[in-house]
Formats: structure tokens, sequence, C-alpha cells
């Protein structure tokens, strides 16, 4: 603002955005008696919407609307009653009633530059939508001396001016003029032929100078006053003041109690250093852990580093016997099998279950060379022939390249 000089000309300050009427509004309040099980309101039972795009200036005017409609030829526009519309309303189709990069840009050279002025430089003011930020709409913008502040994610309910003032009180009004609409009339519906008739009437009665000039100073754009963004919107969100903080551990001396199954229930306790064993893939301190320890490691680690390890005692050498699956003698009688379950990295290093061949016709398959499109365990079970995955044939697009923008007097034309 002080860079280009605009802190006294307002009609050189503007803010643009789009918002979605529906056909079917959000039913009002409705009085009933207190204990009715049935509530009955009327509602419309279309479900389409218009997306209107609104600009407005720090001095309280507003440029015509641009509505998007739903469809993908120019009937989908011309099926609207336009013609009872606001004056100077702008038309235009979408697949989806969305605004796109093709029609911002259409946008901002057919309605915004000739209804912004002769006078340099001009600030325009937008979110960050991806359709505000074209290449050629940006190359545009500067070749005409017009300057687009793009305001960051999660900032516009604070700092722009449309979503902090303007909308709520116009989707307001349009839903009570919706509602009274459907009472007074109950033979009648919002369809493409009413719509206009009552956007016409909301916009006449909120988009006011008055009001409009007041969301520049309520987001403080114009008069610029940074104090207007009170303190309490950097704080952070309710969700993240609930987390406590984790204080960082400190070194500390643990220890940990083994049980020796063979020494009839003689236990042995360790004591070590909690950050000389974090390599492990367990905590014996952790009084929460079911997993089964894994004492094989334990006892290789204490053989092999016993001097690098804060140990207090020795640990007694202790004789594992092997599981009945790592030997072919069976223990002899009073032995007892010490069953040393995987840890989690051994079962990941686990080579992969070998697949059985089918008849002799058909080859053995690689799992490592065959492609991931399909279950190959399946194939092989089922002697299913592996066909190579082929990529789909390309569909026929429809999909609206360009069009442009059409007003009320050129869509009946």
């Amino acid at each position: 603002m002080h860079k280009l000089q605009l802190l006294e000309k307002p009609k050189k300050i503007w803010n643009c955005d789009e918002t979605g009427l529906k056909f079917l509004p959000d039913c009002s309040r409705v009085l009933q008696q207190k204990g009715a099980r049935n509530v009955i309101a009327r509602c419309s039972p279309s479900k389409e919407s218009v997306t209107t795009l609104v600009c407005i200036n720090a001095a309280g005017q507003a440029m015509p609307p641009l509505c998007v409609v739903k469809g993908k030829t120019v009937r989908s526009a011309q099926s609207f009653a336009t013609q009872d519309g606001l004056e100077g309303t702008v038309w235009t189709y979408q697949a989806n009633a969305w605004m796109d990069d093709d029609i911002s840009v259409q946008w901002f050279q057919k309605v915004f530059l000739p209804n912004c002025g002769e006078a340099r430089p001009q600030l325009l003011i937008l979110d960050s939508h991806h359709s505000h930020k074209v290449l050629e709409m940006l190359e545009l913008a500067q070749k005409k001396d017009v300057h687009i502040l793009a305001l960051p994610p999660h900032t516009t309910h604070v700092l722009q001016p449309l979503d902090k003032v303007v909308f709520k009180p116009f989707k307001t009004a349009y839903t009570r003029n919706c509602t009274e609409f459907l009472a007074s009339e109950p033979s009648s519906t919002i369809n493409k032929v009413m719509w206009q008739r009552l956007s016409r009437n909301t916009w006449n009665t909120t988009m006011r100078p008055d009001l409009l000039a007041t969301t520049f100073q309520a987001t403080g754009i114009f008069p610029l006053n940074r104090h207007r963004i009170p303190e309490s919107v950097f704080a952070p969100s309710d969700a993240l003041r609930g987390i406590a903080q984790i204080e960082p551990a400190e070194d500390r001396e643990e220890s940990a109690t083994i049980t020796d199954p063979d020494a009839a229930g003689v236990q042995h306790e360790v004591s070590f250093d909690s950050k000389v064993l974090h390599g492990l893939s367990i905590d014996p301190t952790d009084a929460s852990m079911e997993q089964p320890v894994d004492v094989i490691e334990l006892l290789d680690m204490t053989d092999q580093q016993l001097p690098a390890l804060p140990f207090k005692e020795t640990v007694s050498s202790w004789t594992v016997h092997p599981a009945p699956w790592e030997t072919a003698e069976v223990p002899t009688s009073g032995q007892t099998p010490w069953i040393v379950h995987p840890a989690p990295w051994e079962i990941e290093k686990a080579q992969a279950p070998t697949v059985v061949p089918g008849p002799a016709s058909l080859p053995p398959v690689d799992l490592q060379e065959q492609s991931a499109n399909w279950n190959i365990e399946l194939s092989t079970v089922f002697y299913f022939d592996v066909i190579p995955a082929t990529a789909p044939a390309p569909k026929r697009s429809r999909a609206i390249k360009s069009h442009g923008l059409l007003t009320s007097k050129e869509l009946i034309d």
C-alpha cells in the first residue's frame, strides 16, 4: 500500500471472491408447538447451485457479478431467465458450476479491466485458489499495471473483506427471500426462472455502499490499520493447546530382571544405560510391553560388548536349548526346549515363500520378475495363464476446452 501510494485511494483497492447460491437453501427456523413430533418446512426440490463471483472496492462500489451455471454448452446458460437478473450480469457455464483457470482469465480481461477505471496502479486482493493464479492472468495484470495480492491459505476468514463481512448477510438475505417466496407461493418452486429474481432482490438489499465500505475497515486494509486484527487469531488452535510438551529424556541408569528357566527360577538383575541399548528392538523397562524378550540377542551383546556397556555385575553363562524345529534330535528327558520368538526384523528378512509350479507345460512363476497387477499366487494355484497388463484405450474427452463470457443480451440474441 505504501509502495503503490494507495493509502488515500480507496477506488483503486479491490477484492474479489466467489460464493455458491443453491436452489435449495438451508431451511430457516420454523415456529411450532412444543412437543410436536413433525416440524414441516417448505424447501425446493432442486439441488443445483450457481457460483457467483463478486468484486468490490474500498469506496463501496461493486462490479457486475459473474454467474457460473452447470452445463457443457451455451444452452445451459440460455435456460435461465437472464433478462430478469441484475443489469450487467455476465454468464458462463462449467461442467460442475465451478471457477476454473479459463473463466478467471476471461473474467479479468472482459469484466475487471473495463470496470476498474483508467487510473493506475490498481490493487486486486484475492485468495490463493489455483484459478486466481493463472500465468496468463498474471502476465496480463503486470502489463496493465494491476498488482495482484494473494492471501495466505487459512487466513481469508480474517483478512478477506468479502468473507468477513459481506457473504454472511448476503446468504442470509437470500435464504430469507427464498423462504418467503416458498411460503407465499405454495404451488411454485425455485427453478431457473425464479432464481434470477431472488438473487437480484438479494443483491439490491445487501450490496449497499455503506456496507461494502465497512468490509475493508473490518480487515484493516483501508484505512490501513494492522491493529484491527486481534491477537487471538494468532493463537494455536484448540486441538494444539491440549498437547502436552514432552521433556527430553535424560541420561539415567535402568535395570531389568530376566529369569533363567533352566536354573529353577533364578533371576538375574542387569543394570545398563538407557541410551546405550537404544539400538535394541525392545525396552526391558517398559511396563506396558507384552511382546516376548529376545534373550539370545541380549546375551550375545553382553558377551561381545561387555566392556563397552556399563553393567554393574556379570551375567552368568546360560545354556540355551534349541527349539525342536532347529534340530533333528529329540530333547532328552528333563530338558525343556527354550522357544525363542523371532524378532520383528527377522520376520522381514525371511525369504519369500516358494511358489509351487503347475503342470509341466506351465513354466515356474518368478515373483521377482512378474508384474504386481494381480495376485500371482492365485494364478499359480489355479493354473491360470499370466496375461501381461496392457494400457487401456484412451477415452475420448468431452471436456470443454474454452468458452466465452456472455451478457444477458447476448444470450437472448
